[in-house]
């Protein structure tokens, strides 16, 4: 399993957080972590189901951006 911590901006509220955790798990992320008050993703995954572009992909699916 790797992990990978993402910086999100545009999250507002808890269901920010669920529509990007629903978007992880439906690529097969084991496990993801949001906090919209920090503005952060913890993605844990097996790099053999998804890699970190499907991942980075899914989290900006739906207009969030994940700052460099």
């Amino acid at each position: 399993m790797k992990k990978l911590e993402f910086n999100v901006e545009g999250m507002h509220c808890r269901s920010c957080g669920m529509i990007i955790e629903e978007n992880l798990k439906d690529i097969g992320v084991d496990k993801a972590e949001v906090s919209q008050e920090k503005g952060r993703v913890i993605v844990t995954f097996d790099e053999s189901k998804v890699n970190p572009a499907q991942i980075r992909k899914a989290i900006e699916k739906d207009g969030y951006k994940i700052k460099k």
